[in-house]
């Protein structure tokens, strides 16, 4: 739905990203096994410089005229900053277990263990993806460049958060895997709520400075024009409510993941990333 115009500037920015994605699946290496042992924090500090940064970046790059290239150098350089501090807290602060060779007999097993309970995380990436596409060019062909612009905004915002809204859920997901061990359902219970709680406590306050600033933080963005500052405001604003329901759907992806449920898991990961906000899109864009 594009013009040419848009179409080299998501070509210049998606010949980078893709180029460089292996970044983006190396951060799901420390950062998990991080979790599994304990230090989860330690991945959400990674994850949230990633956020700042990124946005500091993209925010610099297109104050000096990069366009696009400047907005996926931002995102590559958050992820590799990402993933050192990531490397580097697995091999330093962990003191729980050893990575080591698998023996071939095990790979196999290893590896339906690996899809089996991995399936939500991959689920999710994949339908970010698409949703990704799909967003891009329902928002081109009905609101064009101008719409273009606010989403790539919007998404930037959404990178942000992104430790916080996963943060919630990756950290109890290990408490409610020992306490399912231990047929605990009444701590699995509590654990599951503490967590949701101040998820929903976090991100409403989050909500509500976004909201308060979200004109400025639109205008940082270079967005120039009344109309379109107050349509990316709003935007901004939208995302920022939307944090409070998606840190909750996170935290039952991952409980459900924690207790073996990976139907339901994925169900919720296929609905939450793409399919309500798509099929929703598509019925308010039409």
């Amino acid at each position: 739905g594009g013009d040419t115009e848009a179409y080299f500037i998501g070509s210049s920015y998606g010949k980078l990203v893709v180029a460089f994605g292996f970044l983006n699946t190396l951060m799901y290496f420390p950062f998990n096994f991080l979790r599994m042992a304990g230090k989860g924090r330690y991945g959400m500090y990674s994850y949230g410089a990633m956020g700042i940064i990124d946005v500091a970046l993209v925010y610099v790059f297109l104050r000096l005229n990069m366009g696009a290239a400047g907005v996926a150098l931002g995102y590559i350089i958050s992820m590799l900053v990402a993933d050192a501090s990531g490397i580097y807290f697995l091999f330093k602060k962990n003191d729980l277990f050893k990575i080591e060779r698998p023996n071939k007999n095990h790979l196999t097993g290893m590896l339906i263990s690996v899809v089996a309970f991995g399936s939500a995380a991959g689920l999710n990436n994949l339908c970010k993806v698409i949703r990704t596409v799909l967003m891009n060019l329902l928002v081109a062909k009905y609101l064009g460049k101008a719409g273009l612009q606010s989403l790539a905004v919007g998404c930037s915002v959404i990178n942000l958060a992104s430790a916080s809204v996963t943060g919630f859920g990756q950290a109890v997901s290990p408490i409610i895997g020992v306490l399912y061990g231990e047929r605990d359902r009444k701590g699995q219970r509590q654990a599951l709520n503490i967590s949701v709680i101040y998820s929903v406590i976090f991100h409403a306050m989050l909500a509500a400075v976004l909201i308060a600033f979200a004109v400025p933080l639109a205008k940082a963005f270079g967005i120039n024009g009344d109309d379109h500052i107050r349509e990316t405001a709003l935007l901004i604003r939208i995302v920022a409510i939307s944090f409070i329901p998606a840190s909750v759907m996170n935290i039952l992806i991952y409980y459900f993941t924690a207790i073996g449920e990976n139907r339901n898991s994925r169900i919720l990961t296929v609905m939450h990333a793409f399919v309500l906000v798509v099929v929703l899109t598509a019925i308010h864009l039409s």
